[in-house]
């Protein structure tokens, strides 16, 4: 497990399938290696910038600002890894559709944006 925290190219790391099936539950793994017991914050939009904003202190923000929501906090254990659970809801108006994700490590004293996480509805 530490593994993936540390061999992920930014220091905060979301992954997981690229797909989520309506009406189940669908895991968010999250890795901050420089985070144990740590505290991400689990972001979403329905689109992505087409070229990430650097913000200073944060790292490459890569979701489109106005349309940012916050879902979930992730606990990170004490290797800096987490699962969010989330329950995709039943409805077919979702497959074919794509929801952008992103973290944020605010656990520690250099907050940090992670990638990008494209998730898509079947």
């Amino acid at each position: 497990r530490t593994l993936f925290a540390i061999a992920a190219p930014q220091r905060n790391f979301l992954a997981g399938d690229a797909y989520a099936t309506v009406g189940r539950s669908y895991d968010i793994p999250a890795a901050s290696a420089m985070d144990p017991f740590g505290q991400n914050l689990l972001l979403a939009s329905p689109f992505a910038l087409p070229s990430a904003l650097h913000i200073q202190g944060f790292g490459l923000l890569q979701l489109d600002p106005a349309l940012i929501l916050v879902v979930a906090p992730i606990s990170l254990d004490m290797h800096g890894i987490g699962v969010l659970p989330l329950q995709i809801p039943p409805s077919p108006q979702l497959i074919g559709g794509r929801l952008m994700l992103q973290s944020l490590a605010f656990s520690t004293a250099e907050p940090r944006l992670s990638n990008l996480k494209p998730l898509n509805f079947r």
